[in-house]
C-alpha cells in the first residue's frame, strides 16, 4: 500500500470504548502520515511529517462522533485529504505534498491505556474522484 495515491478508505466501525479514533492515510512509516482524528464532538486533518505532528484543520460536530457513527473514510486526492462521517464530508485541508502517497490504517486512544476497542466490520478503498 506504500505507493497508493488519490483513494478513499472507508470503514464501518463499532467503537466499543476509547475517547479518539484517527483514520490514517499516506502511512509511510511511524514519522509520515496523515489522520482524520474523530472524538468525542470534534474532529481533525492532523498530519505527522519527519514525526513532527501539526494540526491541518479542525472542525466542531453536534453529535457525539464516538458514540453515534458507524462509518467513517478519509480521503487522499493529490495532498487534499478530506474527513467524512457517513457519506457527508466534513473537513478538507491540504497537508505537505510529500504526504501524497502512501497506506492505510488506525489508532485508538482511551483514557484508560488497554481500554479501547475498535471492531472494522468493512473496509473499502475506491479510486478518489
Amino acid at each position: 500500500t506504500y505507493t497508493w495515491k488519490d483513494y478513499k478508505f472507508t470503514s464501518k466501525i463499532n467503537l466499543k470504548s476509547g475517547s479518539a479514533l484517527s483514520i490514517i492515510a499516506s502511512l509511510q512509516d511511524v514519522n509520515n502520515f496523515v489522520t482524520c482524528t474523530y472524538s468525542q464532538n470534534n474532529i481533525k486533518i492532523e498530519q505527522t511529517l519527519q514525526g513532527q505532528k501539526s494540526i491541518v484543520a479542525e472542525k466542531e460536530i453536534i453529535t457525539n462522533i464516538v458514540e453515534n457513527t458507524d462509518e467513517i473514510a478519509i480521503s487522499l486526492n493529490d495532498n487534499i485529504v478530506s474527513c467524512y462521517l457517513g457519506n457527508d464530508l466534513v473537513l478538507s485541508g491540504a497537508v505537505d505534498n510529500s504526504l501524497s502517497f502512501g497506506g492505510i490504517g488506525y489508532k485508538l486512544w482511551s483514557s484508560n491505556p488497554g481500554e479501547g476497542s475498535l471492531t472494522v466490520t468493512q473496509v473499502d478503498v475506491t479510486e478518489a474522484g
